[in-house]
């Protein structure tokens, strides 16, 4: 479970609904009020979380962090996007081979539209 809007974003593992395992661990590390997180887990159990940090009232950026199925980081907090614009909402997704997506709501000049990034298994971008 991926919680908090604000600084930082946090997360928890859960065995079934109600039952924690641990406590609470720093997922963002950014200095920005951090909106919308979102998480996708690969079936191995490790997962990936994206949000938007605000910069701005008219501005964010949209973050990303890679972690083991323990809570373990892998790497550390990328950027995701090549800008600072107005973003919404965030939505990661895993294939089976480990590459992953990050989609994100993008208001550029004056249309919006939906973007995605997709990145191999060592955080290499491909477009």
């Amino acid at each position: 479970m991926i919680f908090k809007n604000g600084y930082p974003i946090q997360g928890k593992k859960y065995i079934h609904l109600q039952d924690a395992l641990g406590q609470a661990f720093d997922v963002s590390h950014i200095m920005e009020y951090h909106r919308n997180p979102d998480v996708a887990m690969a079936n191995d159990g490790s997962f990936i979380v994206a949000w938007k940090a605000e910069v701005s009232m008219r501005a964010a950026r949209i973050f990303g962090q890679r972690s083991e199925a323990n809570g373990t980081e892998l790497g550390s907090n990328f950027q995701v996007n090549d800008n600072p614009s107005h973003y919404w909402n965030t939505g990661p997704a895993i294939a089976p081979n480990g590459s992953f997506f990050i989609v994100w709501d993008d208001y550029r000049e004056t249309d919006l539209g939906i973007f995605r990034l997709r990145f191999g298994t060592t955080l290499k971008r491909n477009f």
